[in-house]
């Protein structure tokens, strides 16, 4: 398990941040992430868990103290199951359902990198308040951010769980705002699955304000 206690930041052109989790990835504080800066181009942020793909019971980026990516050109890529977070984050039956969760702060801003967020909860039973989204955005309360400028964005949350008014694939919690101006038909994807039976097991689930931007010239969504 990996646990974030300090922020990071890297002043090279293109020098990237991978963290890579066998099991878990977690943290103490809000943690902010920045490569590059105005006048230099940044790198990737990486953020991957469960790095080895098996089927482990800690497997989950779970940051209930907050996250701020700043990569200005860089990707973001938060995610598991390899060395490139190309699959899910994964959910665990003892401490963390969700595949992805942020509480608290939620800022990324790729200054035109793309932007890929992927978690899958566990295949679980959960109280009726509890926790148990693919992808979960919880309490910000000054709002959550995604922002990609000319880069794409990707957000692919999968439930398992059932019971719970958290059940679904993707959940906002507080007021939300994901902005692209990237060009292309795919400038923003969401992508939620929700496989309950019970409880609120929705694709998507916004509890408060959710704005999606395609502010490019044929952007969509």
């Amino acid at each position: 398990i990996i646990t974030l206690s300090a922020n990071l930041t890297t002043t090279t052109a293109s020098s990237n941040v991978s963290i890579l989790s066998y099991k878990q990835l977690t943290n103490t504080v809000a943690n902010t992430i920045t490569t590059g800066s105005g006048s230099v181009l940044g790198g990737n942020v990486l953020l991957s868990a469960n790095t080895s793909g098996a089927a482990t019971s800690l497997g989950s980026v779970y940051l209930g103290y907050g996250l701020t990516v700043i990569s200005n050109g860089g990707n973001i890529t938060i995610g598991g199951g390899d060395f490139a977070g190309s699959g899910y984050s994964t959910g665990n039956t003892t401490y963390a359902p969700e595949g992805l969760r942020i509480d608290t702060v939620l800022s990324l801003n790729s200054g035109n990198g793309n932007i890929v967020l992927r978690g899958k909860s566990s295949a679980m039973s959960v109280g009726a308040g509890g926790g148990a989204s693919g992808i979960l955005f919880y309490n910000q309360a000054s709002g959550a951010t995604i922002n990609s400028g000319a880069g794409t964005i990707l957000l692919d949350g999968y439930s398992q769980t059932w019971g719970s008014e958290y059940s679904s694939g993707l959940v906002f919690h507080s007021a939300t705002t994901i902005t692209s101006a990237n060009t292309t038909s795919n400038a923003i994807q969401l992508i939620g699955k929700a496989t309950g039976t019970s409880g609120w097991a929705w694709g998507l689930e916004a509890k408060s304000d959710l704005s999606v931007l395609a502010t490019g010239v044929g952007g969509g969504i």
